[in-house]
């Protein structure tokens, strides 16, 4: 039985990149399973992510210089949209 403030689990990997976004939805085409750590590196523009149907309008806003992290059974779940421009998303992938 998990507690809430409990220690995340011991992983064994890490995987680290970087995805090119645009103004058109994406999909993260790297392989990974488990915790992924998102960050936008970005300084003025903001990077969305979602399921396949992401748009600027309905995917999770991840700020410039902002970081999020998500349990995802696979990082190629994950659609990316930027507002503008071709910002790049750069991740890393516990497992």
């Amino acid at each position: 039985m998990k507690f809430a403030g409990e220690s995340p689990p011991l992983y064994d990997k890490i995987q680290t990149g970087q995805f090119a976004t645009s103004t058109t939805a994406q999909q993260l085409t790297q392989k990974g399973t488990g915790l992924v750590r998102l960050y936008n590196p970005d300084s003025s523009i903001t990077i969305y992510y979602g399921d396949s149907t992401v748009t600027t309008s309905n995917g999770m806003p991840l700020p410039p210089g902002a970081e999020r992290i998500v349990f995802v059974k696979n990082i190629s779940m994950l659609y990316v949209v930027a507002a503008s421009g071709t910002p790049t998303l750069a991740y890393e992938v516990y497992s």
